[in-house]
């Protein structure tokens, strides 16, 4: 089984770096927008960004065997996580994860906001 690829906040060098360096890119970006949830063009699309991918988790969770109750609760919960997170790394610029410590953090995360499916 291939293993899912996540974005590693200071991994190394070579092609992972590259795709990993785009991704974080769009983490930034993400998180700047944040920071301008004030300005009336950025508040109405950043709503709906976050709705879609709020929706888009609560699909996933359903698809799980979660109640549509529970799905949501866990789609919102696991996108807080992920906004809480950038605004951790990003906005307050704590110091950067490496490779192995940010893969341990995943797998935490994983285990903790994703239950087994229900099939």
């Amino acid at each position: 089984s291939e293993k899912p690829h996540y974005v590693v906040f200071g991994a190394g060098g070579g092609k992972d770096s590259r795709r990993t360096s785009r991704e974080m890119r769009s983490h930034v970006i993400y998180s700047a927008l944040l920071k301008a949830l004030d300005h009336p063009a950025v508040q109405p699309v950043m709503q709906r960004v976050s709705q879609r991918r709020i929706q888009y988790l609560a699909v996933a969770f359903r698809s799980l065997g979660l109640a549509r109750r529970e799905a949501m609760d866990r789609a919102r919960l696991a996108y807080s996580a992920y906004v809480g997170f950038l605004q951790l790394m990003l906005q307050l610029r704590l110091q950067r994860m490496e490779s192995a410590e940010f893969e341990g953090y995943v797998e935490h995360v994983v285990a903790t906001l994703i239950p087994a499916p229900q099939h």
